[in-house]
């Protein structure tokens, strides 16, 4: 066991292929800690995290910055306030250009944690789907998945 793919393949494979799967989706989609629009006008935050309601981003662990402080949590009328201003805001603009200085934002590691689930959901779905897909190499298995994500 001197690569990866070995690796992977030896360590039960569904959290070893999400924990190497990870990195690409990060890179790709961009933890994107405050909330935007998607190219299909949905609200959206971290990486490609779909908002399809206001009561979505409530649940969130969304804090505000504080000038020369910590940042704080943020309360439900300012994450309120927050998904009004954004889906207010025409679709189609760099994702970055939704946020200002007194966004909501989440951690990076939240951001992080977000996506756990999600690739999780598109792992057991591609083992269902495809035939034999934990045997293929972590190359097709991780192709496989950043096509499905």
């Amino acid at each position: 066991m001197n690569n990866l793919n070995d690796l992977v393949l030896a360590s039960e494979g569904a959290a070893a292929l999400r924990e190497a799967y990870l990195p690409i989706a990060i890179r790709w989609e961009g933890e994107l800690v405050t909330m935007y629009r998607d190219t299909l006008g949905n609200a959206t935050v971290a990486d490609g995290l779909l908002l399809p309601s206001m009561a979505s981003a409530l649940v969130l662990p969304f804090q505000v910055p504080v000038v020369n402080a910590p940042a704080r949590a943020a309360t439900a009328d300012e994450i309120a306030n927050e998904y009004d201003r954004v889906m207010g805001m025409p679709k189609g603009l760099v994702a970055s250009h939704y946020a200002n200085a007194n966004s909501p934002r989440l951690s990076i590691a939240e951001c992080t944690n977000l996506l756990r689930p999600v690739v999780d959901s598109r792992i057991a779905e591609l083992t269902r789907l495809v035939i034999r897909f934990a045997s293929l190499s972590l190359a097709w298995r991780l192709a496989l998945l950043d096509m499905a994500y």
